[in-house]
């Protein structure tokens, strides 16, 4: 009897391990002219000869998974619209890329469209949402850290003092780290340019963040080598 749980906790480990190399796109598809979803849309990706694919649901919600770590595109097709291509797509392992909202158009309608940006979700962590330099370095609000980590979320607001208030919580209960540090007011002149990563929890917060029961804002800021990488790229 023994044995036979060793081996169970032990397979158990194994399916845990293999499911955190693993990634996941999602989003939501919509008609662009009357922004209702689109029901049973076909949604597909490749990825070394293999074709993996999905429909929407009644929301016209999707999800792409399992999916190795790497670069992917994402076609949407339904009957008498428009099909979209979404290219650039980096998957990464144990994160959802999060679409948002995809619209698409009928054979009728010609319009460009154009991906504005995504966040990265710990799959492991629904309610933490992650956005990396790479995506923050051309986002037209990176001026404005403020604000820009206000759009992250519906569920993210600031107070009249600039600090960041979670689902509507009370003032205290949500907080602000950078590099570690508990910040005691707004993020007033914060440099966007100096940020490398931003975190959002909007629920399960780590035990390390104390009694905050609102939600937590962790700003991690770039190294001399962050920096240094940064103009020799360019």
């Amino acid at each position: 009897m023994k044995t036979i749980l060793t081996t169970l906790i032990f397979l158990l480990g194994i399916f845990a391990v293999k499911a955190q190399n693993y990634g996941e796109i999602h989003g939501r598809i919509l008609d662009h002219a009357t922004g209702e979803p689109i029901l049973f849309a076909t949604v597909s990706t490749e990825y070394g000869g293999k074709l993996i694919g999905t429909t929407t649901d009644d929301e016209g919600r999707f999800k792409l998974k399992p999916l190795q770590p790497g670069t992917y595109a994402v076609q949407v097709s339904y009957l008498g619209y428009n099909p979209r291509n979404i290219e650039n797509i980096e998957v990464t392992s144990g994160k959802i890329y999060f679409l948002g909202s995809v619209n698409i158009s009928t054979n009728n309608e010609l319009v460009e469209f154009e991906v504005v940006g995504h966040k990265l979700i710990d799959v492991d962590e629904p309610n933490t949402l992650v956005i990396k330099a790479a995506e923050l370095k051309h986002n037209a609000m990176i001026k404005s850290p403020a604000k820009l980590i206000g759009s992250i979320t519906p569920e993210l607001k600031t107070d009249e003092n600039g600090q960041f208030i979670v689902r509507g919580s009370r003032a205290g209960t949500s907080a602000t780290y950078v590099d570690g540090m508990r910040l005691t007011g707004g993020l007033g002149n914060f440099p966007g340019s100096s940020i490398k990563s931003i975190s959002v929890y909007t629920g399960g917060i780590p035990a390390k963040y104390g009694d905050i029961t609102g939600g937590v804002v962790v700003i991690e800021t770039k190294s001399y080598f962050d920096y240094f990488y940064d103009q020799n790229s360019r």
